[in-house]
């Protein structure tokens, strides 16, 4: 998150002046703590939404654990796209 921060000023002002592009931002981390406050700092930069993959290693395994998982995160306030990368079978 440091890296994002201290590039903040000029990725306001970058989105600023492309309006009305629309941004949505990918803010998936191993945690859902730090996922909630990128996808915050998303929207406080101007994002209109957010791209966050299913919690992967340690998190929940289970349809209840993921649900739990992306309404955490909907609490930031943006709307979600939850996607998946499935691995590839050669």
């Amino acid at each position: 998150m440091h890296i994002a921060k201290r590039h903040d000023a000029s990725f306001k002002r970058d989105l600023l002046a492309r309006q009305p592009t629309r941004v949505i931002a990918q803010t998936s981390a191993l945690l859902v703590e730090d996922v909630i406050e990128r996808t915050r700092h998303a929207k406080e930069c101007g994002a209109e939404g957010v791209m966050v993959l299913p919690p992967f290693f340690e998190g929940p395994t289970d349809d209840q654990g993921i649900y739990d998982f992306y309404a955490a995160v909907s609490e930031a306030g943006l709307p979600i796209i939850g996607y998946n990368v499935p691995q590839g079978y050669p």
